[in-house]
């Protein structure tokens, strides 16, 4: 079941922030696409979460053993 994040405003505020805080750190590439697209196509957003995660996940441990 998807959520739809238009509904609730506060969850899309949270979202957003971490997109910035993501980017930050250099884990998300393009957050102000990712922003865009969470606005204006959230279900698209949605399905891609899957991929996102297996990407982010390789990011994260990559950094994690090179330290």
């Amino acid at each position: 079941m998807y959520l739809d994040w238009r509904s609730g405003r506060g969850r899309i505020i949270v979202v957003l922030e971490a997109i910035d805080s993501l980017a930050a750190k250099g884990l998300l590439n393009d957050p102000d696409v990712w922003k865009r697209r969470l606005t204006d196509d959230p279900a698209g957003v949605l399905n891609e979460l899957p991929y996102l995660m297996f990407t982010m996940l390789d990011r994260v441990t990559e950094k994690s053993t090179t330290y």
